[in-house]
C-alpha cells in the first residue's frame, strides 16, 4: 500500500481497540454499542457492494463501460491515423499547389505575350494574384519585385 496509511483503517483499528480494552458485556453497553455499530456498517457496505454488483451485471453497465474504453481506444487510433495521412496530403498539396502557381503563371504569361502582341500593354498577375501592369517594378498588393 505505497507506505501510507488509510485513516479509515486507523479509525478502525482505533474502535476496535477501545472496544476491546471497555469489553462488551452488558455492565459496559457503550463497547457493545461501538462494536454493534462497526459491524453493522461493515455488513451494510458489503451489501451495498454486492447491490451494486447485481445492478450493474443487469443492466450490463460493466459490459457497457468495457465497449466504451474499447470505442475510445479505436477512436484515439484513428485520430492518429488522420493526422498521419492530413499531414503526407498537406506536403502533396503544398507541392501539387506550388506546381500548379507554376503553370498557371506560365499560362499568364504566355496569354500576356498574347494580349501584348493585340493591344500593346501587358497586363500580368503575381503569385499573390493581384494584377501587375507593365510599367511597374513591383506587385501592389504583396510587394514583390519584378524586371
Amino acid at each position: 500500500m505505497n507506505g501510507r496509511i488509510n485513516p479509515w483503517l486507523a479509525a478502525l483499528t482505533i474502535l476496535l481497540s477501545f472496544t476491546m480494552l471497555t469489553g462488551f458485556d452488558e455492565r459496559n453497553p457503550i463497547g457493545f454499542l461501538i462494536l454493534a455499530t462497526i459491524v453493522g456498517s461493515f455488513a451494510f457496505v458489503i451489501v451495498v457492494l454486492i447491490c451494486r454488483e447485481i445492478v450493474c451485471w443487469y443492466w450490463k453497465i460493466n459490459l457497457h463501460l468495457a465497449k466504451q474504453d474499447q470505442i475510445i481506444g479505436l477512436l484515439k487510433a484513428i485520430k492518429t491515423q488522420l493526422a498521419a495521412a492530413n499531414q503526407s496530403v498537406a506536403s502533396a498539396d503544398a507541392a501539387t499547389t506550388q506546381e500548379t502557381l507554376a503553370a498557371a503563371n506560365q499560362s499568364v504569361a504566355s496569354a500576356d505575350a498574347t494580349t501584348t502582341q493585340e493591344t500593346g500593354s501587358a497586363l500580368g498577375f503575381c503569385p499573390c494574384g493581384a494584377k501587375i501592369q507593365e510599367k511597374r517594378i513591383d506587385c501592389p498588393r504583396c510587394g514583390a519585385k519584378y524586371r
